[in-house]
């Protein structure tokens, strides 16, 4: 019954995307006519980049549990496993990692840790790249309106009880069930700070050159007008948007819908579904660009025997 309810929702959240495009189409296919092939060549391999590097960050998330496992390797168990986070649940791919991980040398229940601390570094990652929203015109335009309706003294006021309120619910709710997760898969003196520290800065490096590269796909749609700050932000909280999105495989559609809705800021609603098509399109030729070199077959080192052998054929 939750399989049928899940399909359901994922389908009526498809065909709402779908119809509300298409309303749209005739004004965003022009867009798409004229599009400059080079820049989206170099996008397309700053994405491939982005997501070799991307995967093989899991292998310091083990190294900070304790189980450190080669970067490559580590890199191609993970490219094979987020192929399967296209089904419905979302479950599949990290089921499948636990379960691939052996092949790492990796215990299951250790490989099960690493990923509910991949999943608290990656949404504090993006989360931090979504904070450049602030900087961005469309929010101090919204600050500015606030000012002159609201006394500064208010909107202080607000700005702290917001803070308690957050700092509040980390602690009694995410913060609480996170360390609890991982604490119920490896004891938390296990996990070495160094290395967590570091995976994180990995992963907010890897965010804000994601961002980068989807300012430079705005900038191939006429009447966009984006500051690298607000195509930064957007990135970041259109990721949070689509990795929340329960039940929706890659997050799709609702992603693209907060990409257009932030964009329509900066020009056209048209124009922003533009580039939202874009960048989906992008990434999923990525993805499966970046899982056929993963499927590919590793040489094998020549044995010294072998290499006697070629020499003495001259080779």
């Amino acid at each position: 019954m939750k399989t049928i309810f899940c399909n359901f929702l994922l389908v009526s959240g498809i065909s709402l995307a779908a119809a509300a495009l298409t309303s749209y189409w005739p004004k965003v296919a022009p867009l798409l006519a004229n599009l400059d092939f080079r820049i989206l060549g170099a996008v397309a391999v700053g994405l491939l980049i982005y997501q070799l590097i991307n995967a093989g960050v899991w292998s310091q998330v083990l190294a900070a549990l304790g189980r450190p496992t080669p970067f490559g390797q580590t890199a191609r168990v993970w490219l094979r496993s987020e192929a399967l986070r296209w089904l419905p649940g979302g479950i599949w791919g990290y089921g499948s990692r636990v379960v691939s991980a052996s092949k790492l040398g990796v215990a299951r229940t250790r490989a099960s840790a690493s990923l509910v601390l991949e999943l608290g570094l990656t949404n504090l990652a993006w989360g931090a790249t979504a904070l450049f929203l602030l900087a961005s015109p469309m929010a101090l335009d919204g600050f500015a309106l606030l000012n002159s309706k609201v006394s500064i003294p208010v909107i202080a006021g607000l700005a702290a009880a917001a803070i308690i309120i957050a700092v509040i619910a980390y602690f009694s709710g995410f913060g609480r069930w996170f360390i609890d997760q991982v604490n119920s898969r490896i004891p938390l003196k296990e996990v070495r700070p160094a290395m967590t520290f570091c995976a994180l800065l990995s992963y907010i490096a890897l965010c804000l050159f994601n961002g980068f590269i989807f300012w430079q796909i705005t900038g191939v749609i006429p009447g966009l007008e984006v500051d690298l700050f607000s195509a930064v932000g957007i990135a970041g909280a259109s990721w949070l948007a689509g990795f929340w999105a329960i039940g929706v495989p890659g997050g799709i559609g609702v992603r693209e819908a907060a990409i257009a809705a932030m964009l329509s800021y900066y020009g056209s609603i048209e124009a922003g579904i533009a580039v939202a098509v874009i960048w989906r399109a992008l990434q999923m030729f990525v993805e499966i660009v970046a899982l056929g070199l993963a499927t590919l077959p590793i040489p094998q080192r020549i044995s010294k025997s072998s290499f006697r052998s070629l020499r003495a054929l001259n080779f």
